[in-house]
This record gives C-alpha cells, sequence and structure tokens, in this order.
C-alpha cells in the first residue's frame, strides 16, 4: 500500500478508535485478505469508501494542504 493510503488509514483508526474491530475487520477483508487478486485502487474504494486523501499524509510531514 502507498504510503499515502497508510496515513489516511491510520487516520480511519484514529476516527473510529485504534482499536474498533469493524474498522479492522473491514482492512482485513478489503485490503489484506483479497491482496493482488483485485486492483488496490478497488480494494482501497471497498475499504475507505472513497479515494485515497494526499491530506493525511501531508499533515503528517506538517504541510498544510
Amino acid at each position: 500500500m502507498h504510503s499515502r493510503n497508510n496515513r489516511d488509514t491510520f487516520d480511519l483508526f484514529c476516527e473510529t478508535g485504534l482499536f474498533n474491530t469493524e474498522t479492522g475487520g473491514r482492512l482485513a477483508r478489503e485490503i489484506l485478505e483479497v491482496g493482488s487478486s483485485r486492483p488496490i485502487q478497488e480494494s482501497w474504494l471497498a475499504f475507505r469508501g472513497r479515494e485515497p486523501a494526499l491530506e493525511p499524509l501531508l499533515a503528517s510531514y506538517g504541510i498544510a494542504a
């Protein structure tokens, strides 16, 4: 997964709770379990419900989008 997606994923866990089992299950089901059997863009949309955001990655470096 691209670093932009990694930070966006972490932000989702921050929003829903770091130990949120629903979010963790969705990550496992939509990203980890399918692996490269489908394009990552499709997996990402199924997991996050939207396109990857660049803002969380920029914010982690202290850069305003």
